[in-house]
C-alpha cells in the first residue's frame, strides 16, 4: 500500500489537478491508517484528510470522489456526513449504484443495520461469487444477527476459494469466538496467524499460545491494554470471549469501533448499561434518530438508550 501511495503521489506531481488520483490516494492512506499500528498510523490520517479535501475541491460533482468521501467519513465515525455524501452520489449516479456501493454497505454495517444490509450483500455475493469482499461482508452480516454457523460456512467458502485469506481468516476468527468452542477458534486462529497483518501486532500468535488458559490470556490482555501493546479491537473481542466484561468495556471506551460493537461475541456485554453509555458517547444515536434505529439499540419513551 505504501508503494501504491507513492505511485499516486507521482501521478499528482505530473498532474496536480487529477482529482481521481487525489481521491484514490486518500483511500490508500485511509487503508494504511486502518491496518497499521497506532504508532505508525497517525501521519496517514492527516495525509488522507488532506488528499480527500483536495479531491473534493477539484471535483465536488464527481460521484467517485463523493463515494470515496463517504467511505472516509464512515471510518471517521461521521455517519451523518457519510449519509450526505452518499445522497450526493445518488443524485449523480442514481439509486441502484449508490445502494450497491461498498461505502453504503459499510455505513449500514457500522450503524448496526444488519437486516437492512443483508439483501444488498447477498445480491453482491450472487453477482460476484469469487469476490473476497462479498464473502467477508455476507459472513459478517450473518454473524451480526447471531447466525454464527451460517457466517462461518460463508467465510469457509471464501477461504477455500483463496479469496484474500488475510481478510477472511481474521473475520472467521472474530466470528468463531461466538461459538465458545476452543477447537473451532483454534482452526481460525491458526489461519489468522498465517496471514497476520501488521496492525495485529502479534496478537494472533500470542493468543494461540494461551488458548484455553483463561487466566494467562487475561493477564496478557490486561497488560497489553495498559501498555497499548495490543490493539484495543482485539482486547475487546478476546476479553468478551474469556468473560471479562469490565476489560471489554474499558477497551470499548477507548476504542468504540462499530466493527467491534456488533460482534456476536459481545452479545452479553451489550446488555450492560455501561455499554449503552459508550454508544451514547458516539455519533450513532444522532444518526439513528435521523435515519432510523439499528438492530441493537433503541431509545425508550423515557429517552434512555437500551442495547441488546
Amino acid at each position: 500500500m505504501r508503494q501504491a501511495a507513492a505511485y499516486y503521489e507521482r501521478a499528482i506531481e505530473l498532474d496536480p489537478g487529477y482529482a481521481w488520483a487525489w481521491a484514490t490516494m486518500a483511500d490508500m492512506y485511509r487503508n494504511l491508517w486502518l491496518v497499521l499500528p497506532a504508532s505508525e498510523a497517525a501521519p496517514y490520517q492527516d495525509l488522507s484528510d488532506r488528499a480527500m479535501a483536495a479531491a473534493i475541491e477539484l471535483a465536488p460533482a464527481s460521484s467517485v470522489v463523493r463515494r470515496t468521501q463517504a467511505f472516509h467519513l464512515v471510518d471517521r465515525g461521521d455517519y451523518l456526513g457519510a449519509e450526505a455524501a452518499l445522497a450526493q452520489v445518488q443524485e449523480l449516479d442514481g439509486l441502484v449504484s449508490t445502494k450497491a456501493s461498498s461505502a453504503y454497505v459499510s455505513l449500514l454495517i457500522k450503524t448496526g443495520k444488519a437486516r437492512e444490509v443483508e439483501p444488498i450483500v447477498a445480491l453482491g455475493r450472487r453477482r460476484e461469487p469469487l469476490s473476497a469482499g462479498a464473502a467477508m461482508y455476507l459472513g459478517h452480516v450473518y454473524a451480526m444477527q447471531g447466525r454464527v454457523e451460517e457466517a462461518l460456512d460463508e467465510l469457509e467458502r471464501g477461504y477455500a476459494a483463496d479469496l484474500k485469506r488475510g481478510l477472511i481468516s481474521v473475520e472467521g476468527l472474530v466470528t468463531s469466538l461466538a461459538t465458545r468452542d476452543d477447537d473451532v477458534v483454534a482452526r481460525w486462529l491458526e489461519r489468522a496467524v498465517d496471514y497476520q497483518p501488521p496492525g495485529a501486532m502479534g496478537i494472533h500468535t500470542a493468543m494461540a499460545a494461551r488458548l484455553g488458559d483463561r487466566d494467562e490470556a487475561l493477564r496478557f490482555l490486561r497488560r497489553g491494554f495498559a501498555e497499548r501493546a495490543v490493539p484495543d479491537y482485539y482486547v475487546i473481542l478476546w476479553a468478551a470471549y474469556y468473560g471479562d466484561e469490565d476489560l471489554a468495556l474499558d477497551a470499548l471506551r477507548r476504542y468504540p469501533d462499530p466493527w467491534a460493537l456488533w460482534a456476536p461475541v459481545l452479545a452479553e456485554v451489550r446488555r450492560s448499561p455501561a455499554f449503552a453509555g459508550i454508544v451514547e458517547s458516539t455519533t450513532l444515536p444522532l444518526y439513528w434518530e435521523r435515519h432510523g434505529w439499528g438492530d441493537f439499540c433503541e431509545r425508550g419513551t423515557d429517552r434512555v438508550l437500551t442495547c441488546y
